[in-house]
């Protein structure tokens, strides 16, 4: 799966994640995708008693067009009149530990498709990732990324 092209639809990128957010924001055409990591085996049981089954065989993933809503939405000053904190690239970076180190995970059904929401709180700040399940590809892709401010969870997310 990791070996570029995957069909004509979209590539996975072989290079950091550093990198890959480099060219995520210049790349406005063809969708590109990489793998953040594999689904972590000691958190699938706390995920799969939250009512999603998935197995060993997904990963997760982020693409170039989440990147771009993510910055065009959660990065810029009015994210505080939303009650959250601007989203910095460098964020982005801590997305690896936030999938396996978060405080709590829970499941809910949007626009008919089942996400992941996690949410890990440092200091006065709480990071909440929002994943997609896609179970033809064995997925689970990043689709939003926000923080707020500890105790000021709005639920915009998008």
């Amino acid at each position: 799966m990791k070996d570029g092209i995957v069909g004509e639809l979209f590539k996975y990128y072989e290079g950091t994640l550093g990198d890959f957010l480099h060219e995520a924001i210049n790349e406005k055409g063809q969708l590109i995708k990489i793998i953040i990591k594999d689904v972590d085996q000691l958190k699938l049981s706390q995920i799969d008693g939250k009512g999603c089954i998935l197995t060993s065989e997904y990963h997760h993933v982020i693409d170039n067009y989440a990147i771009r809503h993510i910055i065009s939405k959660h990065s810029s000053e009015k994210e505080s009149l939303r009650g959250q904190v601007q989203i910095q690239i460098t964020d982005f970076l801590l997305i690896p530990n936030l999938l396996t180190e978060y405080d709590a995970v829970r499941t809910e059904i949007r626009n008919k498709k089942e996400v992941l929401i996690y949410e890990k709180t440092y200091s006065d700040i709480t990071y909440n990732i929002v994943e997609e399940v896609r179970k033809g590809r064995k997925e689970l892709a990043v689709v939003t990324f926000y923080k707020t401010r500890k105790g000021k969870l709005t639920g915009a997310d998008s």
